[in-house]
């Protein structure tokens, strides 16, 4: 799959901070391509998504996230490793926050 060119338009709304390839991954994570997922926008205000070999030359790894006002970013990575890196410190992150509310139950499910 060839890469996503950022074209050098406003894309006002949902992917105005990230554009047309924030747009394109995030159009992965519906397509049932993520590896992992966590967080939850109505719960947590964040929602993350971990995309593994994404076919896409210039983020063939990413990390794509939505806020509770629907807004999209993401991090591309150029090697698995450093991807799953920060996912691993997203982990930790939502875990302590879990922890952070006494929400135990919520902690071991994460």
């Amino acid at each position: 799959m060839t890469c996503v060119i950022d074209d050098g338009a406003r894309h006002p709304g949902k992917f105005e901070a990230c554009g047309p390839l924030g747009e394109a991954l995030y159009e992965l994570t519906l397509d049932g391509g993520l590896d992992d997922e966590c967080g939850d926008v109505d719960e947590r205000g964040i929602w993350y998504g971990l995309l593994l070999e994404t076919e896409l030359a210039c983020a063939p790894y990413a990390i794509v996230s939505e806020d509770s006002q629907g807004f999209v970013e993401y991090g591309a990575y150029d090697t698995e490793e450093k991807a799953v890196q920060d996912w691993e410190r997203i982990l930790r992150d939502e875990l302590a926050w879990f922890e952070e509310g006494d929400d135990a139950a919520l902690a071991e499910a994460l």
